[in-house]
């Protein structure tokens, strides 16, 4: 949560018969898919977001080729 009360985390979506995780930004009283905010040709899935800052950054964990790696999202 950031000093605007904007809050980051995981949700589980359905995806056929099991479930997958995705990072989310919560604001105004309203839930955002944060894969609804990148390009869908970056190859990313944004499963988790732990961090953000009161600049908007968000920090999380997500997969790109099939491995896990460390983002850094900032809001243009």
């Amino acid at each position: 949560v950031n000093g605007a009360g904007v809050v980051v985390g995981r949700s589980e979506q359905p995806q056929g018969s099991t479930y997958v995780d995705h990072a989310f930004v919560w604001s105004r009283g309203k839930m955002r898919d944060l894969n609804s905010l990148i390009s869908r040709e970056s190859g990313w899935l944004l499963d988790s977001a732990y961090a953000i800052n009161d600049s908007g950054q968000i920090a999380g964990e997500g997969t790109i080729a099939g491995q896990t790696h460390a983002f850094l999202l900032t809001p243009q």
